[in-house]
């Protein structure tokens, strides 16, 4: 993990943003080799917990507000290179064959919704300004089992195990189905 860490941060250096008003494109990123999913095709628990274990590969790497694609960190739109929250669930899901758009009102509505006593591993959860309106959403992470999260919460944090909160949680969905 502090190798990826490292290389991604490192990538960084000498490069400038590309990320213009696009949140899934930047340049200035490497990415980290991950083998592709094999498992077939479908959401699996086996499937979510591969996201989920490799989201985690990611732990310390700084937020980046529109930061990541399906290839890795990238420059946000004001720096550094990185993940915003629903950068790290796009390159999670990708990395098992799943596509996600970049921004987590879409997520949202990227698969099936799951009740929070059914949640497993590579689910994504969500919390929202208003948690009746799902256009209100502001925030996704990784759920990675036990009632935690691994997410990419802020500008000036990095990418963390969290436990989950109730204050503004909306849902989860389960990308794919």
């Amino acid at each position: 993990a502090a190798a990826a860490v490292a290389a991604a941060r490192s990538s960084s250096s000498g490069s400038s943003s590309s990320a213009g008003s696009s949140r899934s494109s930047g340049g200035g990123s490497r990415a980290v080799s991950a083998p592709r999913w094999t498992g077939g095709g479908g959401w699996s628990a086996a499937k979510g917990q591969r996201a989920a274990d490799l989201a985690m590969q990611w732990l310390g790497l700084p937020y980046s507000w529109g930061g990541g694609n399906a290839s890795g960190p990238t420059w946000g739109t004001d720096g550094p290179v990185g993940f915003d929250c629903s950068g790290l669930a796009l390159w999670a899901s990708a990395q098992v064959g799943v596509y996600l758009p970049h921004y987590s009102g879409y997520q949202y509505r990227s698969g099936r919704h799951i009740s929070r006593g059914n949640l497993m591993p590579g689910d994504l959860v969500f919390w929202a300004y208003d948690p009746s309106d799902p256009g209100t959403i502001h925030h996704v992470a990784i759920y990675i089992g036990g009632g935690r999260i691994v997410q990419a919460p802020q500008t000036g944090d990095v990418v963390k195990i969290s436990y989950m909160w109730s204050n503004g949680y909306i849902g989860a969905a389960r990308p794919g189905t």
